[in-house]
């Protein structure tokens, strides 16, 4: 059995980090080589294939494809949640809100909901210079919270 194409985003998704638990490589035309910078407990390979097609839950019980699915809405309280494992991105989230209008300030404190297609969240990305792959992180990352 060799590893998925996808390898590398399922550990992710799995709660492995990049470079500091694994290095997973594919050279043009040959399979993918996954290394282990660690020895602590690993997933075996039909674990990861396992994740991989949703048969069997992540460690933290959502599917792969719950993981790698970005939300259309979260609520106010999770997206903050998000926010604050990254507390620069966080304050210039703040920073940002409170240079704003009074409708943008009340909005943000306010809101039950962040739609993801909102003008003015949009909005907001532009300005903070974001890019819409870390937005997408923080909305998925947002749905694990209750």
């Amino acid at each position: 059995m060799a590893y998925p194409i996808n390898t590398g985003a399922i550990l992710t998704a799995a709660g492995y980090e990049p470079l500091v638990d694994f290095i997973c490589e594919r050279a043009a035309g040959s399979e993918l080589t996954l290394e282990w910078l660690h020895t602590d407990p690993q997933p075996t390979e039909a674990q990861v294939a396992a994740w991989s097609d949703d048969s069997q839950a992540l460690p933290h019980g959502a599917t792969f494809t719950d993981h790698t699915t970005v939300p259309k809405e979260v609520t106010n309280y999770q997206l903050k949640r998000a926010l604050n494992t990254v507390p620069a991105d966080r304050a210039a989230v703040d920073a940002l809100v409170a240079g704003a209008d009074q409708d943008t300030q009340d909005g943000w404190n306010n809101a039950l909901s962040f739609k993801s297609d909102n003008a003015l969240f949009a909005g907001a990305i532009s300005v903070l210079g974001w890019s819409q792959t870390k937005v997408n992180d923080y909305l998925k990352l947002a749905a694990t919270f209750d």
